[in-house]
């Protein structure tokens, strides 16, 4: 009975937004420490305390870890020991480990801190601030209530996407030599973005081109559009 007491208790300090919508104080702490963590990301020349900092890191990240793997049984919705096995491969149980494996290894080797690899994989320490933001959870409602129909749409695009290239790359081989740049191109066209970097130069190129682009709108409009008719029905319904 203690035992289940004090997990309790322990769950509550951790999570107690799911019962109360707050945020206790070790919630808070845990937060001054993943903002920390950005001081290294914005600072391009490696300071002598920014090791500390990782150090820090990578003790409050494995306590948070542990804590959450000791109370996994409260929120996991799954009684008895199946939690503590499902609760690893929960969404933000995978940002927590990476999290503590980057900046474990940040400690044991603060070199790998300017390898562009270590730089980029330091977000995942801010991603762990998604557990106490409420619009996570409307996204993940929107994203599964409209799989199916963004599934379609990424099809079409992908299938455009891939024509559009196959037919650039045969009309302009000397502009594109290889085909990952027509998909390169093709990509950008289709987002309507245009960077320049790479453009046909022959009028039957310029036209596909133009083709590509007015086509690329209606297709890009799609997914917005499904994702905002989402959003409106996941409010009107809350």
């Amino acid at each position: 009975m203690r035992n289940v007491l004090f997990r309790k208790r322990i769950y509550l300090m951790v999570d107690p937004h799911y019962y109360s919508g707050k945020i206790s104080v070790y919630n808070v702490l845990l937060g001054i420490i993943i903002a920390a963590t950005v001081l290294p990301m914005i600072i391009h020349h490696r300071l002598a305390w920014f090791w500390w900092i990782e150090l820090v890191a990578a003790a409050a990240f494995l306590i948070d870890y542990l804590l959450r793997w000791l109370t996994a049984d409260y929120k996991v919705g799954v009684s008895g020991k199946k939690s503590f096995f499902r609760y690893p491969f929960m969404s933000m149980a995978v940002i927590d480990l990476a999290a503590e494996a980057v900046y474990v290894c940040l400690v044991l080797s603060p070199s790998l801190a300017e390898r562009r690899l270590f730089m980029l994989l330091r977000i995942s320490s801010i991603l762990k601030l998604l557990r106490y933001t409420q619009s996570k959870n409307l996204i993940r409602r929107v994203l599964i209530r409209q799989k199916t129909l963004l599934l379609k749409v990424i099809m079409i695009a992908l299938e455009y996407i891939f024509i559009t290239a196959l037919i650039i790359f045969n009309a302009e081989p000397e502009t594109f030599p290889n085909f990952f740049e027509a998909i390169y191109w093709s990509t950008v066209s289709l987002t309507t973005v245009g960077f320049g970097d790479i453009y046909p130069v022959s009028v039957i190129g310029q036209i596909i081109t133009m083709l590509s682009s007015f086509f690329g709108i209606a297709i890009i409009a799609m997914p917005a559009g499904i994702i905002t008719a989402g959003f409106m029905q996941e409010l009107k319904e809350e």
